[in-house]
């Protein structure tokens, strides 16, 4: 049956209405807080990265400790990478902070300071997406153009019940084509496609989640609640052929005597580049106690010293860490260790220290 510009209109203003309705008063949604208080569009680009792959209970107090360190473009710009990275830690996904930094020297270089109103402008900021270029585009500047994240494709999954749907690449298709759709029948594009995010944040969830169909806006287009079909859709995702690479690693964690850590810098290429990290030995094998001695002893750690306290494990995007923890004592060595820092915990605020590194050191200290 051809689809028809009614019942897409009326979706559309139903979702809008809900929306206003129901916002959840985030420090970005200025315009909610007073219709005086226009979106930053500078303020919604950092919401918008640090919000990727975050929840959102961590993403709140990191975004407002970012703007009340960098309030303006311009005082990103101008910010050195490491403190950036420093003031980041805790979010994960650390490319996300270099992209943001680049976009901001982007802005500043290219575009006079203002951030470009149009997703076909935005997207050829650094780190900037398709997604992000079409969220700031209608919803700061309200621009009539889609947006898709994970949430919006599978509220748009269920709408239509397509549960035949199995690969990436047509889900994707999919989803920006009926987005294009939809958001060409809003009256406000901007709050719809905010809507269409908040609707599968909070009540259209992700399995293992039920999703609260009952109290949903917009359930009597949706195809999946009448067929009974929400927990099938999205069909579940096909595992990795030969499964996730482990990276196998080493920590040492060192202490002195006023009980800093010592620290050291990751190369500025790979996984967590220039972060700050325990002295850890990488491994695609598991990693041999002839191995671990000598690596102790290059930095400058008494071999004798080492003593497991536990291991744990940490998922990135492509690949499982597995982490054994040992605590060591430094020995005296006058090779000038030039890589190495002793940093106090109070202290880390400091330094970039990926998530990963904080739990070792969690749990080192913990024992």
């Amino acid at each position: 049956m051809p689809r028809t510009a009614k019942p897409d209109a009326a979706l559309t203003a139903a979702l809008t209405a809900w929306f206003e309705r129901a916002v959840r008063p985030l420090p970005w949604r200025t315009d909610f807080a007073s219709p005086a208080s226009p979106r930053d569009p500078y303020h919604n680009l950092v919401a918008e990265a640090m919000a990727q792959q975050t929840q959102l209970s961590r993403v709140i107090p990191s975004y407002e400790r970012f703007i009340e360190r960098y309030p303006t473009v311009a005082a990103l710009a101008s910010a050195d990478e490491a403190d950036v990275l420093a003031l980041w830690s805790g979010l994960g996904y650390y490319r996300r902070a270099r992209s943001l930094h680049a976009a901001a020297r982007a802005v500043m270089a290219e575009h006079g300071g203002s951030l470009p109103r149009t997703a076909e402008a935005l997207a050829t900021l650094p780190g900037v997406g398709r997604y992000t270029a079409g969220s700031l585009a209608s919803i700061v500047f309200g621009e009539r153009t889609p947006l898709v994240d994970g949430n919006v494709t599978r509220v748009l999954l269920r709408i239509e019940g397509r549960d035949d749907l199995l690969e990436p690449r047509p889900i994707a298709e999919f989803a920006w084509s009926r987005a294009t759709e939809l958001v060409g029948h809003a009256r406000k594009p901007g709050r719809f496609n905010e809507g269409l995010m908040e609707l599968g944040a909070t009540i259209c969830a992700a399995p293992p989640a039920k999703p609260d169909c009952p109290r949903c806006p917009v359930n009597r287009w949706c195809k999946a609640f009448a067929e009974g079909s929400q927990s099938r859709i999205p069909a579940p995702k096909k595992a990795r052929p030969g499964g996730t690479p482990t990276v196998y690693c080493a920590t040492l964690v060192a202490r002195d005597k006023a009980g800093r850590f010592m620290l050291e810098q990751r190369l500025a290429t790979g996984m967590w580049s220039n972060m700050w990290q325990c002295p850890t030995l990488e491994r695609e094998q598991p990693i041999s106690p002839s191995e671990l001695r000598s690596f102790a002893q290059m930095r400058s750690l008494d071999p004798a010293s080492l003593a497991k306290v536990g291991w744990l494990t940490h998922q990135t995007t492509h690949r499982t860490v597995a982490f054994d923890v040992y605590t060591a004592t430094a020995v005296v060595c006058r090779r000038k260790q030039s890589a190495a820092r002793w940093v106090a915990r109070d202290e880390f605020s400091t330094v970039g220290i990926s998530n990963a590194q904080l739990k070792v050191i969690r749990l080192a200290t913990s024992k």
